[in-house]
């Protein structure tokens, strides 16, 4: 697996790699919304100067939700949670030709349902690298 580039944001500790989950650890929304909670600012603008650190990368954000509720119901959440995040960084700079976002709703826990800290583990927002072009 081809791992890039030389910089990373504070959240992660080692290279990021093509094709592997980066989970957003500092990115907050309220329960059923997906309006960002103003304590992610720092995390996304972590992953802003990430980006225009390495102008070549192209990247998908992700975003998960519990199993609390119905399938359709976090499907959407997941997709809108994605989307703000996508739109914070449009709105940063970054061009939309490097980002996209999809939304899985409850079907990729990472954790247990069955507890709430499994629950708000599997409650997530993450980035995945498709492409890195020479800078």
């Amino acid at each position: 697996m081809k791992k890039i580039p030389k910089k990373s944001p504070a959240s992660v500790s080692e290279p990021v790699a093509i094709s592997e989950p980066v989970i957003l650890k500092n990115v907050f929304f309220d329960t059923a919304s997906s309006e960002l909670r103003p304590e992610s600012f720092s995390e996304l603008e972590k992953l802003k100067n990430f980006l225009n650190e390495n102008p070549g990368l192209v990247i998908r954000i992700q975003g998960h939700t519990d199993n609390v509720g119905e399938d359709l119901y976090n499907k959407d959440l997941s997709l809108a949670r994605a989307k703000a995040v996508y739109q914070f960084l449009i709105d940063k700079g970054i061009s939309l030709q490097r980002l996209s976002f999809e939304g899985f709703g409850e079907i990729q826990p990472i954790d247990s349902n069955d507890t709430e800290q499994g629950r708000q583990n599997n409650r997530r927002t993450e980035f995945v690298v498709l492409s890195s072009k020479p800078e």
